[in-house]
């Protein structure tokens, strides 16, 4: 880099470059990838309102639950991307916990405002402390839904629509984003948080 003139040769092709040149190149790549980076990419993380499809939980849960992870861990993400990804639900769950961004540490203020942890049903052993799935909830969406989520206590019976967003794993729990919440009639006793 000290010749004021960079030469690159490929077989019988060559490149002859100023260092300015060089320079120029590589700001105009980065800029083109932070673009993508900061706004394409970004804008694909929306919390907006999806046609809602005929997934079931049980569907769900049996080709993409932790068992059929631990089965066989390839396969259910390849399923999941195939099948499930930003598929919109409509499902019934309890309430295991509500944690609004302002709560120190517990969501990530700039996509996911609120987020629920939701336990599907009472046989399930799926999930990590009682619950099988997190809804996180955008700033928009914890507006539209802020009368509902201030209500909301821990075994309530809701019923959500949300996106699936990440498989869960031995470590996280399956991941959707909802943009409606709605409190149903019943609870359930004795959730672990």
């Amino acid at each position: 880099m000290d010749d004021q003139v960079l030469t690159l040769k490929f077989g019988n092709f060559g490149v002859i470059l100023t260092r300015k040149m060089l320079f120029y190149a590589v700001l105009v790549i980065t800029a083109c990838l932070a673009i993508y980076v900061f706004v394409l990419v970004e804008s694909g993380h929306t919390h907006d309102a999806r046609p809602i499809s005929a997934i079931t939980w049980a569907a769900f849960s049996r080709d993409c639950g932790h068992a059929q992870w631990i089965k066989a861990q390839r396969a259910t993400e390849n399923k999941f991307l195939s099948e499930y990804v930003n598929m919109g639900v409509r499902w019934e769950g309890y309430v295991v916990r509500v944690m609004m961004a302002e709560d120190e540490g517990t969501a990530q203020a700039m996509a996911h405002s609120a987020t629920v942890l939701v336990k599907m049903n009472e046989g399930d052993e799926e999930g990590v402390n009682g619950a099988d799935l997190g809804l996180s909830i955008s700033e928009n969406s914890v507006l539209q839904n802020k009368e509902t989520l201030n209500e909301l206590r821990t075994g309530d019976h809701i019923r959500f629509e949300a996106s699936l967003a990440a498989l869960g794993d031995s470590n996280h729990l399956h991941h959707l984003h909802a943009w409606k919440l709605e409190k149903i009639e019943g609870r359930m006793e004795g959730i672990d948080i």
